[in-house]
């Protein structure tokens, strides 16, 4: 497809211009000029065509006659522009970027070489033969260069005839040809008092050379695929990839490089929690260790920026203002009375079946009727979907909900316990039952440390004060079991039978 002088192939922007029918023969019966501008990008490509267009232009010029060539600058000079002005005033950014970068370059060569300036001094050769050609085909309209143009071709002029050229003098001049042709070009296209004022800010304002980074769209989709394939639920790898859009953001919009200390000012412009922080901490630094498998990454991020940042966070094992806490017997039949009292009979419900298994309130959701087991002559929930390993395990009916359970089992039908909503994108069905929860016991005046989770801590107080084995407690609530039993317990047993834990878990009891 070929637009505004340009046309796409494979990808990859050309400049094109169409020979008129009655100078072909001056180029070969050639129907057209077409020359790669190396860019993927229109709106990169509607600025850097500007010097092709105009070398085509001169070059049509000396083949016609002086109606014919601006009749052929008329027609090129009409092709309507199709890019919207904050494409394009991000496209002169990168340019800038570009130049810059082709500045370092010059100069590393400039050194290498003996400090000879073959670079600067071939750009400018080029450049001089371009403004002459202006010159001359603006000479055969009758028309001047404009005050910039002409100055700038006198030095050039001056600079070419000079016997020695310094390096300083050459980037100088490269420094007002950037500025008056690659950059300036981009004054033609825009069309408020405020458009032209953010380009002309933009173009005079000293570019400063950013290093690209890898916090790209390829390199996250690609740690996005890994972290799936991991097994990492879908729900913390959107996550992940959401922080890492942030800083990613935060990052080109204040032209940083991903270092430690543009980490640290993006941390401190968070509005958010020391421990929150730290969480997204985790996300970036799960992203280093997937592009740790590149070599050039490797080479260039040597040392994880991520780390060793200074955050509150509380070490494990400090005491914190605000742990969670379990509820006593009292408070479990508080919560239970008043949730039938207000009506909430599906909140009853779920009350009931935490005291009496120490589940997790998403665990509880996701028991389907398939997991009412009966093992060795026990009736059981059969967890399988936990957020652990240890999760997954038996945990028997208590004979206080068995009826409970079997009234739920009838009245289901979605082929679930519990009536839940249908868990969205990532499969999380306790979301409206948490916050219902988490509502009714604020309203009742439970402080913040008092969860849907306490009811865990309950079972396990409980079960401790019957004098129940370790092992049996931290099988019914699914805790792994840590220090030296951890190998033993892990890789030859299956754990307590369902027998001993039916025994253990009968020992708790609510009244409710």
């Amino acid at each position: 497809m070929a637009v505004d002088n340009l046309k796409n192939i494979d990808g990859t922007w050309y400049v094109r211009v169409a020979i008129p029918r009655d100078v072909r023969s001056e180029f070969g019966n050639r129907t057209e000029f077409l020359k790669s501008l190396k860019t993927g990008r229109k709106s990169e490509a509607m600025v850097l065509r500007t010097k092709d267009l105009h070398e085509f232009k001169s070059l049509i010029t000396k083949a016609r006659k002086k109606a014919e060539t601006e009749l052929e600058r008329a027609e090129i000079a009409s092709q309507p522009v199709n890019v919207g002005f904050e494409e394009l005033y991000e496209a002169l950014d990168e340019i800038k970027q570009r130049l810059a970068g082709q500045q370092v370059e010059r100069k590393n060569a400039f050194e290498e070489s003996g400090y000879e300036d073959v670079h600067a001094l071939r750009e400018i050769s080029s450049h001089h033969a371009l403004l002459n050609q202006r010159a001359e085909e603006k000479a055969l309209m009758g028309e001047s260069l404009n005050p910039e143009m002409a100055s700038l071709l006198s030095d050039l002029t001056l600079f070419e005839s000079e016997p020695t050229k310094s390096f300083k003098r050459s980037e100088e001049l490269l420094a007002r040809l950037e500025k008056t042709m690659n950059l300036g070009s981009f004054k033609g296209y825009v069309g408020s008092r405020e458009e032209s004022k953010l380009t002309n800010n933009l173009i005079s304002e000293t570019t400063k050379l950013v290093k690209k980074h890898p916090l790209n769209e390829k390199n996250i989709i690609g740690f996005h695929a890994h972290e799936v394939k991991r097994k990492v639920t879908l729900y913390s790898v959107d996550r992940h990839v959401k922080r890492l859009r942030m800083l990613k953001e935060f990052i080109e919009k204040n032209k940083f490089e991903m270092d430690y200390e543009s980490t640290r000012i993006y941390l401190e412009t968070l509005q958010s929690t020391d421990n929150t922080k730290v969480q997204y901490i985790c996300s970036f630094s799960a992203f280093y260790k997937y592009m740790f498998n590149d070599v050039d990454f490797r080479k260039e991020y040597p040392v994880n920026p991520f780390l060793n940042h200074a955050l509150n966070k509380i070490r494990q094992g400090a005491r914190k203002d605000e742990v969670r806490k379990a509820f006593t017997k009292e408070q479990v039949k508080n919560l239970y009375g008043n949730a039938l009292s207000q009506e909430k009979n599906r909140l009853a419900d779920l009350i009931r079946l935490g005291a009496y298994t120490g589940a997790r309130i998403e665990e509880i959701c996701q028991i389907k009727l398939d997991d009412l087991v009966e093992v060795d002559g026990v009736f059981c929930f059969d967890i399988k979907r936990s957020k652990t390993k240890a999760g997954e395990r038996l945990v028997p009916v208590h004979s206080e909900i068995k009826p409970l359970v079997e009234r739920l089992m009838e009245e289901s039908k979605d082929g679930f316990l519990l009536k839940t909503n249908r868990g969205g994108k990532y499969g999380v069905k306790s979301k409206d039952m948490s916050t219902e929860f988490s509502k009714f016991k604020t309203a009742l005046g439970y402080s913040r440390e008092l969860v849907f989770h306490s009811f865990r801590h309950t079972m396990v107080t409980e079960l401790e004060r019957a004098d129940v084995k370790n092992i049996l407690v931290m099988s019914i609530v699914g805790h792994e079991v840590g220090g030296n039993l951890s190998m033993t317990f892990d890789r030859y047993s299956d754990g307590p039978t369902p027998v001993a834990k039916k025994e253990a878990i009968e020992k708790v009891k609510f009244g409710i």
